[in-house]
């Protein structure tokens, strides 16, 4: 969706005079701060534990240990459970139509962004990383591909 098209960014455009984009909207309404906090979670820092690779944010040690012990070591298995963003629960939205289509959006740019940061910091490792609507709304998530 183009951003200027979106409720929020659309009424803000036509409250001020010129021609202003989604840059313009978010040079005057985003500071410093919230743009490297969005710059991590699209672009994420990685830990590898016991050969598994998850999301920094995700990874707390009991909380790790319990789902490895769980899911009896399977590194995959652990993984998709403990990387996984609901974007509903972290992006207030109306839960309107052309909210949910948004937040499909944003999920599916970050599962690319994802997998790239994966690639770059994992080079001999093989992900499976993508999105899904689901009853929560959209999630992205990872986990690890054993190569055959």
């Amino acid at each position: 969706m183009d951003p200027a098209a979106y409720p929020e960014v659309k009424s803000w455009i036509e409250e001020h005079s010129g021609s202003l984009d989604s840059v313009d909207f978010l040079t005057r309404n985003a500071s410093l701060g919230t743009w490297l906090a969005i710059y991590h979670v699209i672009w994420p820092d990685f830990v590898e534990v016991e050969g598994c690779v998850l999301w920094r944010r995700s990874y707390e040690v009991s909380n790790f240990r319990e789902w490895f012990r769980r899911f009896e070591g399977d590194v995959p298995a652990v993984e998709a459970t403990l990387n996984r963003l609901i974007l509903g629960d972290i992006i207030e939205n109306d839960d309107l139509p052309e909210d949910r289509a948004v937040l499909m959006e944003l999920a599916e740019m970050t599962a690319k962004s994802w997998g790239i940061a994966l690639r770059e910091s994992f080079p001999s490792k093989s992900f499976e990383v993508g999105c899904a609507n689901t009853e929560d709304g959209p999630v992205v998530w990872f986990h690890s591909v054993h190569r055959e």
